[in-house]
C-alpha cells in the first residue's frame, strides 16, 4: 500500500506569538525523523481583504510549504474586476497550483439529486489540496524522503511565473507533478526478500511491492524453473506470483538462484535481487567451495606429560556353540 506517506494540510490565520511557538513545537516534533516517517506538512497562504496586511499561519512557519493559488490563466489569484490581489504575498509563498475554477463535491438537499459536483469560489485552500496530492505521489515513490527533500523537488520541477527565479507571488512556480513523480528516485522494496519454496511443482509465493504499483517495475530475470505471473496491482500495493514449474537439479540451484527486479522509472536507486530456493534439493546453494575456502579441522595436540593413548584393536572372536550328549550333559565349550 502507499503508506507512511503522512501529507497534512491546514491552515489557522494569525496567530500569537505564544501560539506561533507552540505550533513551530508541534511541526518540528513531527518532522522529526528519529520519531518515525517525517510528516510532509502543506498550507495555503489563503486569501484576505486588499488591505489586510496578516501574515498567514502555518504557511509562514519553519518546516510547512506554503501554497497560492492561481487561476485558469495562470495568474495570482485576484478580483476579477479589479485586478486586486485576494491572496497575500511575501517568503512564506513557496509554490502556486490553481484554485479557480476547482470542481468539488457539494451537497443540495433542495436538489433531486443532492450529491453532486459544483465549482466553488476561488481560495488558496483549494490548491494546497492539489500540492499535497503531488506530494503525495512523490513519497509514494519514495516513502524515505523528509520535508525538505518533497519540497526541493516540488520547486525543482515547478514552472516559473511571474519575474524570472523565486518571487514572492508565486514562489518557485505553477508545480508539475508528472514531473515532480519523474523527478523522483524509486524506492524499490518487495516482500519477501529471500524466497524457500517447498520441493512441491505448483508450490508458489507472492511478492509483493508495498510501495507502488506495476507500472514501475519489472521481473528483470528469473530462474527457468519457474514461472513468473504477470504484475498486478490495486489500490493499496502491486504483486506478482512465482510459481515452481519443475525441481531443479543441483547445479541448476548453484548457477541461477535469483530473482533480479528492476525500477521503470526514469530515476531509480537500481535493480535488487532476491534469492530463491527449493527445500530438500541441495540444502546449501551457492558455489562449492575451493579448499583455500575450507575451514580447516584443528588438530589437537597431547598436552605435556600426557601419554598419547594406544590404538584400539578390534577382536573378532570365533562364534562357540555348546553340544548336549545323550544323558543331557551340556559340557561347557572349550
Amino acid at each position: 500500500m502507499l503508506r507512511s506517506v503522512k501529507v497534512f494540510g491546514f491552515s489557522l490565520g494569525e496567530l500569537t506569538e505564544q501560539e506561533r511557538a507552540t505550533l513551530q513545537a508541534a511541526i518540528t516534533r513531527n518532522q522529526d525523523p528519529t520519531r518515525g516517517t517525517p510528516m510532509v506538512i502543506i498550507a495555503p497562504v489563503g486569501e484576505r481583504p486588499p488591505s489586510n496586511d496578516i501574515t498567514p499561519y502555518p504557511a509562514a512557519a519553519d518546516g510547512v510549504i506554503g501554497v497560492t493559488g492561481t487561476t485558469t490563466d495562470s495568474l495570482a489569484l485576484q478580483i476579477r474586476t479589479t485586478g486586486q490581489l485576494i491572496v497575500p504575498t511575501g517568503s512564506f509563498v513557496d509554490v502556486a497550483a490553481p484554485g479557480e475554477n476547482i470542481l468539488t463535491t457539494t451537497y443540495d438537499p433542495n436538489n433531486s439529486n443532492p450529491h453532486t459536483y459544483s465549482s466553488v469560489p476561488p481560495g488558496a485552500e483549494y490548491a494546497a489540496a492539489l500540492v499535497g496530492g503531488a506530494a503525495a505521489l512523490i513519497r509514494s515513490v519514495d516513502p524515505t524522503l523528509g520535508q525538505d527533500q518533497v519540497e526541493a523537488i516540488l520547486r525543482s520541477t515547478a514552472r516559473d511565473l511571474g519575474d524570472a527565479g523565486r518571487d514572492d507571488v508565486y514562489g518557485a512556480g505553477l508545480i508539475d507533478a508528472t514531473a515532480a513523480v519523474r523527478a523522483t528516485r524509486h524506492f524499490l522494496s518487495v516482500q519477501p526478500n529471500t524466497i524457500t519454496l517447498p520441493s512441491t511443482i505448483g508450490a508458489n509465493v507472492t511478492l509483493t511491492n508495498s510501495y507502488t504499483l506495476a507500472a514501475t517495475w519489472r521481473i528483470a530475470s528469473a530462474p527457468g524453473w519457474v514461472n513468473i505471473a504477470p504484475l498486478s496491482d490495486n489500490v493499496s500495493s502491486s504483486s506478482t506470483q512465482i510459481t515452481l514449474s519443475r525441481l531443479p537439479s543441483c547445479d541448476e540451484l548453484n548457477q541461477d538462484h535469483t530473482i533480479e527486479i528492476e525500477s521503470q522509472m526514469p530515476l531509480s536507486y537500481g535493480a535488487i535481487e532476491v534469492p530463491i530456493q527449493v527445500a530438500d534439493i541441495c540444502q546449501s546453494v551457492g558455489p562449492t567451495p575451493t579448499p583455500s575456502q575450507l575451514t580447516p579441522v584443528p588438530t589437537l595436540t597431547p598436552a605435556a606429560g600426557t601419554p598419547t593413548p594406544e590404538p584400539r584393536s578390534r577382536l573378532f572372536l570365533p562364534l562357540l556353540e555348546r553340544y548336549c550328549n545323550s544323558a543331557g550333559d551340556c559340557p561347557e565349550p572349550r
